[in-house]
């Protein structure tokens, strides 16, 4: 038998009767226009259908009608066909985007959907914008940074986590009602929210001590007076603010949203009176000077994700499993040592050439092991350097049991980022040293690798 096409139009029979039967109007032209966009979840535990078939879905969005207020959870390939609806697959993105790399950054419609539902705060939006596209951010407080995106990215993948749908409408309900039992600590039940939306654990016996208050969830809950009260809460913790450990010059026209606190008026009214206070543009070769430390601040800039110096470490290439310890051994300690103290020197050179800021300075009055882990700038190394004193580069990278994946990847780093000079003359020294110890330097557009000299299993570009 012959299948009519579905369109917008024409949707299964089966929803159009799930859509009606919830609706105000009889008709599907009419009744379509009543539902609006709620909730994105994925479902990795639960059987869940959508009304057009018995099919199971995975990627579920919640619709709500704006004048039954009646919900309908469908699959998000027919929010988008018959209804229109695209933010669910915006969000969907994101969240395969963060399962691949909590590091990485959300789309804006995914930071949009979290601010709405109050999961974030005006300030924690803002944080955020401050530190979006800077994984690679030399700047002072970089782990803060770093930390304040990886928090509000689990905020989003939990929040959106359709096993934790129930207990997040339960503490929802308990907030929007909060004001009618004085004996409900609101600062606590909102603690325990935000708690569970960023380690997606929630204490049920506490929860279970809020509910003997409240009861359960099901009677009507004013939405605008938990989005207020969600609110001040948001608005109490502004000594965490990013915004107050980094120079507000590094970031201002960065920020690009405003709230209700902050009219679009207010906005552009800031923005221009910044705008004013700049000082006049200098002649390229004075900017050229004034910008040598740009590694350094969240200055604005274009990561061209196609160019051959812009590198995923966290993709199949730079697995793990792909660095055989066993091929490179690192032929002895001795040139175990040596490969380090070229790496570490390479590093020092380049830091002096850009001109980075010395925090502390070491006992030869170089940069310390410390300005050098921060300037590296990767998350498991600055992890290690932190939880275990460390007096030497060797030490961090090779005693503490570091993957040699991690070593290849700095001298990857350093092959495509460092300065032309020092890149030439370390290179040199660093294959030579190789060549004395039968080992050799093999670099192509997407991984650098260390092999002996023997070893013909990959053909790349050879240094």
């Amino acid at each position: 038998m012959c299948e009519f096409k579905k369109t917008k139009e024409n949707p299964p029979i089966a929803l159009k009767n799930a859509v009606l039967k919830n609706s105000a109007y009889t008709t599907w032209d009419e009744a379509k226009k009543e539902w609006g966009f709620d909730k994105y979840y994925y479902n990795t535990t639960q059987r869940v259908c959508c009304p057009c078939s018995l099919r199971e879905i995975k990627h579920i969005v919640a619709i709500k009608n704006k004048i039954t207020n009646k919900v309908l959870e469908i699959d998000i390939k027919c929010a988008e066909i018959y209804f229109g609806f695209r933010e669910g697959k915006k969000i969907k993105e994101s969240i395969q985007r963060l399962c691949r790399n909590i590091d990485l950054g959300m789309d804006r419609v995914a930071l949009d959907y979290l601010f709405r539902n109050r999961c974030i705060g005006n300030i924690s939006y803002n944080d955020y914008e401050i530190a979006k596209m800077r994984r690679e951010s030399k700047h002072y407080y970089s782990d803060r940074i770093i930390n304040a995106r990886q928090e509000i990215n689990h905020i989003l993948m939990n929040y959106t986590n359709y096993e934790h749908k129930e207990k997040l409408k339960q503490i929802d309900y308990m907030i929007g009602v909060s004001e009618e039992y004085p004996l409900l600590n609101v600062d606590s039940l909102i603690t325990a929210r935000q708690t569970f939306l960023i380690n997606g654990v929630v204490n049920m016996e506490e929860l279970h001590e809020f509910m003997k208050i409240t009861g359960k969830y099901g009677a009507y809950y004013s939405e605008k007076q938990k989005v207020r009260i969600l609110d001040e809460y948001f608005n109490r913790r502004w000594h965490n603010a990013l915004s107050r450990f980094v120079d507000e010059r590094e970031y201002w026209d960065k920020i690009t949203y405003f709230t209700t606190l902050t009219t679009k008026e207010e906005a552009k009214e800031r923005v221009m009176s910044k705008k004013r206070t700049r000082k006049p543009k200098k002649s390229k070769v004075e900017n050229e000077i004034q910008n040598i430390n740009l590694a350094e601040g969240l200055e604005d800039t274009v990561i061209d994700l196609n160019s051959d110096d812009c590198i995923d470490y966290y993709g199949d290439d730079w697995d793990e499993e792909n660095f055989d310890e066993s091929k490179f051994a690192f032929g002895t300690e001795s040139m175990h040592r040596k490969f380090m103290n070229i790496l570490y020197e390479w590093i020092i050179e380049d830091m002096k050439k850009k001109e980075i800021r010395k925090t502390k300075l070491s006992t030869n009055q170089s940069y310390s092991l410390e300005d050098v882990v921060y300037f590296i700038d990767i998350p498991i190394i600055t992890k290690i350097f932190k939880e275990v004193s460390c007096s030497s580069f060797y030490q961090l990278m090779v005693e503490e049991g570091l993957s040699l994946k991690y070593s290849c990847q700095i001298l990857d780093w350093l092959i495509r980022n460092s300065d032309k000079g020092v890149k030439k003359s370390k290179m040199v020294t660093m294959k030579n040293m190789l060549r004395c110890y039968g080992f050799k330097l093999m670099h192509n557009d997407k991984i650098t690798r260390i092999l002996p000299s023997n070893d013909e299993e990959q053909i790349l570009l050879t240094f």
